[in-house]
């Protein structure tokens, strides 16, 4: 027989060898039937993400300037398209549990399949509901599965070189601790750092309050730095939980070619869908960490260890910083969190905003809308 579970001898029966052997023999034709149907479908997706990938200007230029083709394509689009097919693997959990409804049926395995085959056939809204609810269980289980494979894989994919530039809008009054720190990382992670200079305060708008008109000085550093490396996008941390004009930003965000920002005209993001191809005259923002919130940071911080500034950190006054700025427009917030879990235990329940500290937030209502309007990060 090759349905069924086991052969019918040992329904019933107590564990054995025998017993053991009779269902490895049943199993491998249900394991090769679902298997293969699972693998050529993922390997189906892989192969279109790959070819979405070999298309891009990145993909062209490394073959421009004469990478090795292996080389080339595992080290790059590879891993690219790798992330949609981690990304599958939560859904394959509740279809291995369900054994595939038609295999099981056919082959007439006691799984959830032909369960709920018959729950159907009989109208038995109940027992079909649990069953669709357990197998949207397993789906969530099966999608924290694959989260750490996702960050993983995101660690890893310019493990060793960055390959682009990481750029610093210096105003020169940045805080002595963070220029150490920043000095630190470049040395020790070899970061491809490129620091611009910002304007002097004076060549700003002296309509601005005082705040706002020092921290419009990044602005015009940005402006400055773009005009001159003529980058077509930028890479920024920020999160919509630190400011409301923030909240309305998007993961892939167009500006023109000077950093303005008009945040009525956005493209849709349904459902994680985004556009990454822009018409030329703008260049895009783009904000990986944008769904993030300050207690994700600080979670995260801790698991892989990441080295912080210790301004963060309570000193022995009893104060820290939240979020750092320069140190003419940024103050410290009444704290006693010494630690990371204790900085994590102290936001999950302060109703106190994040850049309570920065002074240009509570300078006038509009301030940090103009800032952001005209680019800044």
């Amino acid at each position: 027989e090759i349905g069924g579970l086991m052969d019918a001898e040992f329904i019933g029966q107590g564990w054995s060898w025998a017993k053991v052997v009779s269902i490895l023999e049943h199993l491998w034709i249900p394991v090769i039937v679902i298997g293969t149907a699972g693998t050529a479908g993922m390997i189906r997706r892989l192969r279109a993400n790959m070819l979405d990938e070999l298309e891009k200007q990145y993909v062209v230029t490394g073959r421009a300037k004469g990478l090795p083709p292996l080389r080339l394509l595992l080290k790059y689009p590879f891993r690219v398209a790798l992330n949609f097919f981690i990304a599958d693997i939560g859904s394959m959990l509740p279809a291995i549990i369900s054994g595939e409804a038609l295999v099981a049926v056919v082959l007439s395995l006691p799984t959830t399949g032909p369960m709920m085959v018959s729950s159907l056939q009989s109208q038995d809204m109940y027992l079909a509901g649990s069953f669709l609810m357990f197998l949207a269980t397993l789906t969530v289980v099966g999608v924290l599965i694959e989260v750490p494979v996702m960050l993983w894989l995101v660690r890893k994919a310019f493990y060793g070189r960055i390959p682009f530039d990481i750029c610093q809008l210096d105003t020169e009054m940045e805080l002595p601790e963070v220029y150490e720190f920043r000095d630190m990382l470049v040395k020790e992670w070899n970061i491809p750092l490129k620091i611009e200079l910002c304007p002097p305060e004076k060549d700003m708008d002296q309509t601005l309050p005082p705040a706002t008109r020092a921290a419009t000085r990044k602005t015009e550093g940005l402006r400055n730095l773009m005009k001159r490396e003529k980058y077509s996008g930028i890479i920024a941390g920020i999160r919509r939980d630190e400011q409301s004009m923030r909240a309305k930003e998007r993961v892939f965000s167009p500006r023109t070619l000077d950093g303005d920002w008009d945040f009525k005209d956005q493209p849709a993001e349904f459902w994680d869908q985004y556009k990454t191809e822009f018409p030329e005259g703008c260049h895009v923002r783009i904000h990986p960490l944008l769904h993030w919130t300050e207690v994700d940071i600080w979670r995260y911080t801790k698991r892989e260890n990441i080295p912080v500034v210790p301004l963060y950190f309570a000193n022995a006054e009893g104060k820290r910083y939240r979020s750092l700025g320069e140190k003419n427009i940024t103050a410290p917030i009444d704290s006693k969190a010494a630690t990371i879990d204790e900085i994590i235990h102290e936001l999950e329940t302060t109703k106190t905003s994040e850049r309570a500290g920065r002074a240009m937030d509570n300078e006038t209502e509009d301030s940090f809308e103009k800032l952001r309007a005209h680019g800044y990060m």
